[in-house]
């Protein structure tokens, strides 16, 4: 299948790579969250993890979209539009969401129609020209005197 759903594959895509990035500045930022608000290591460390873990599943699924197997479009469409809205980023959630959905919305394009009248078999032929009117007179001219010989020879 030579046709993809590009658009999809590049917002997922987008979604799945800026989730990671997400999730990285969630992990260098905890130690100064921890220093404003005591005891919020380890629920920051879980938010980042989770950010992880479903940014592969989104980079996952926009690598699925891309494949051009129809059936791995849906599967794909379907694993980015649910886990962009599990992600719990702002920009992941809005990319995965448009490109799950154009994932999931999008028809290969239809072949060309059949031709209604067969192919000939033989190649046309170019039409006769016509005679003109002098040459039409000539041939009548050759075919009376060959007509007087055949009858003065007889």
């Amino acid at each position: 299948m030579a046709e993809k759903p590009t658009a999809a594959f590049i917002l997922s895509l987008l979604a799945g790579i800026f989730g990671i990035i997400g999730a990285i500045s969630i992990f260098i930022a905890r130690e100064t969250v921890i220093s404003i608000v005591p005891g919020t290591g380890g629920l920051l460390m879980a938010i980042g993890a989770w950010q992880i873990i479903a940014s592969i599943i989104i980079f996952i699924g926009a690598i699925m979209i891309n494949s051009g197997i129809r059936s791995k479009i849906k599967t794909g469409g379907i694993l980015v539009l649910v886990f962009s809205i599990l992600v719990l980023n702002g920009l992941s959630f809005i990319l995965g969401l448009i490109g799950g959905i154009l994932a999931l919305t999008w028809k290969p394009p239809t072949p060309p129609p059949a031709p209604t009248t067969p192919y000939p078999t033989q190649p046309p032929t170019q039409p006769q020209p016509q005679p003109t009117t002098s040459e039409v007179e000539k041939k009548t001219e050759t075919e009376q005197s060959s007509t007087e010989q055949k009858e003065s020879s007889q």
